[in-house]
């Protein structure tokens, strides 16, 4: 390569100096000579360290010996008709090393031209940017997936008819949407059972079969350090636990793990499963599964707030998920559709900064935010619900999430997060808590002796007058059956037979009055005069609690029936 070197010289030199330009560029670059039929006739270490090739192997080679395949005909086509010309080429090309690895190399290559201007060789000067493309790479990657996950996140908290489906038609669009945005073989959904013994699954959705499974249960006995290791984290993968658990006799493998949160309450998980091979999830797939995770849980309640309270079913809206992205270097907010209508701004007029979008938080919350800022900005995935005043007046409750990305330097970079308005849940719960308590005071306050039953005939509830006139007090009662009461076991029969009777008629205002003798905590009997009714309260769409009215028919009720 030494001789080479006297092209580029201005004025000569000499051959020690020489040698040390010759170095200088043999550190730098990767260079090799072609004649003029594209065949390799010289190459510095560089070259054969980058492609793997020794140079026995590479002299009198075509280029094309290191051709990843990544360019097409027309690309080196246009090349060579350039340096063919006499003309310097550069570019950026992808080339393949010894063991099948591709690299990346900005190339400059430089005709070398005999007296009548003809090349006769190429020079081609090197550099790696193998690391600056990856990067590009990359982050065209992360750009496609945050895109396709906002899309996902837009469609579900849109789809006002998702409470319209059907539980289990709403877990197999989550569950397919999960697989077709995270390349998952399958994805599941598991609930824990009132006792917080067993997941079962109420929807695993295979992608290769087109295909939904449900009815799995995992058991705490068989899985006690996922129980454990599932209740303390956010995420679990592969690489933090034993993810290979057995079900149904046949043993699973699952790559991640994504809990279900409510309030501090653990609902369920979310299994994701690749297959056999090990993947190295990123960050914006981790927030796209809590985020599902969270519109799984708020799913759930809303449910569980429509079963216990048909009534308010009309004033309930579905809660919306917005996402957000702040960019802590430029200080600008970019947001998701949703959120200028949960902010109750025009996407068209209104710009989203970091002071216009704080100045709609209440005074009172302001510094709740701020700890939020500081939490997510040391490291921590942070929630608080806050309240927002909109331009029209109109006060939201918002429940906020998200979590820091950092950048090469390990410097905070964006913060990526989600935003649920919670505001008609807030606004129902508030008003649940005023009717029970009203329920309450009437029960408690009235004249005669009440009980409320469930459907199993179990006590729920007695007032004071009940305590009084049968000496039972409200922890010595509530959850026995109506049985523990009657005195003869056929009057406990026979009324409830009755009773059911008359519920069967459709009959509303219909109600039972009957004399029973009942069976007084210190006394063998004292016979009542009995008004039961059957209201009606939504568990499931089957059961009703039984209502059931007693009061002395005698002028004191401490007259006791003797041998009854």
């Amino acid at each position: 390569m030494m001789r080479l070197m006297v092209l580029f010289m201005t004025k000569p030199v000499g051959f020690e100096e020489l040698q040390q330009y010759q170095i200088a560029l043999n550190n730098h670059a990767i260079v090799s000579v072609a004649d003029i039929s594209g065949k390799i006739i010289e190459v510095n270490d560089k070259f054969c360290a980058i492609s793997g090739y020794s140079r026995e192997e590479l002299l009198f080679k075509k280029h094309s010996i290191i051709n990843s395949g990544v360019h097409d005909k027309t690309f080196f086509k246009l090349m060579w008709s350039t340096i063919l010309a006499g003309n310097n080429w550069s570019g950026n090309i992808c080339n393949r090393r010894k063991n099948g690895e591709l690299y990346w190399v900005d190339s400059s290559i430089t005709p070398i031209l005999d007296n009548k201007g003809k090349p006769i060789k190429f020079i081609s000067i090197r550099t790696d940017i193998t690391a600056v493309k990856r990067l590009e790479i990359k982050s065209v990657a992360t750009s496609g997936r945050r895109e396709k996950q906002q899309t996902v996140l837009m469609s579900l908290t849109k789809d006002n008819g998702i409470y319209d489906y059907g539980v289990a038609k709403a877990y197999e669009t989550i569950s397919s949407l999960i697989c077709d945005t995270i390349s998952a073989n399958n994805s599941g959904i598991w609930l824990l059972d009132k006792n917080d013994t067993v997941f079962e699954c109420v929807m695993l959705f295979t992608k290769s079969t087109q295909s939904y499974q449900q009815g799995m249960r995992l058991s705490k006995k068989q899985h006690l350090q996922f129980f454990d290791l599932i209740q303390t984290s956010r995420i679990l993968n592969y690489k933090n636990t034993i993810m290979s658990l057995k079900l149904d006799n046949r043993k699973t493998k699952l790559s991640l793990a994504v809990p279900i949160w409510f309030k501090a309450n653990l609902l369920g998980f979310i299994s994701i499963d690749i297959g056999d091979y090990e993947q190295d999830w990123h960050l914006d797939e981790h927030q796209f599964l809590i985020n599902i995770s969270d519109f799984i849980a708020q799913f759930l309640h809303n449910c569980k707030m429509k079963e216990l309270q048909v009534q308010l079913l009309t004033a309930q809206r579905m809660v919306r998920v917005a996402s957000w992205e702040l960019d802590l270097q430029q200080k600008k907010f970019y947001w998701s559709d949703e959120m200028y209508d949960i902010y109750g701004v025009e996407k068209t007029i209104f710009i989203p900064e970091y002071d216009n979008v704080y100045d709609f938080i209440v005074e009172q919350d302001k510094i709740k935010v701020k700890n939020f800022e500081l939490n997510i900005m040391s490291g921590l995935r942070d929630r608080i619900k806050y309240q927002i005043i909109r331009h029209d007046g109109a006060i939201r409750y918002l429940d906020l999430s998200g979590e820091v990305h950092y950048d090469q330097a390990q410097q905070p970079k964006k913060i990526f997060g989600a935003i649920m308005d919670i505001t008609e849940q807030i606004n129902l719960e508030k008003k649940l808590n005023r009717e029970q308590g009203i329920f309450q005071h009437i029960f408690n306050k009235a004249h005669n002796a009440l009980l409320l039953l469930d459907s199993q005939q179990k006590i729920m509830m007695v007032n004071p007058k009940f305590s009084s006139l049968l000496g039972y007090h409200h922890e010595d009662i509530v959850g026995q059956t109506m049985e523990f009461l009657f005195k003869n076991n056929s009057d406990y029969k026979n009324h409830f037979e009755t009773l059911a009777c008359l519920n069967l008629s459709n009959n509303s205002e219909s109600a039972l009055e009957s004399e029973i003798l009942y069976k007084h905590k210190d006394c063998e009997a004292i016979l009542l005069n009995t008004v039961s009714s059957v209201i009606e309260a939504y568990d499931n769409g089957m059961n009703e609690n039984a209502f059931i009215y007693l009061e002395s028919i005698h002028a004191k009720p401490k007259i006791m029936v003797k041998n009854a």
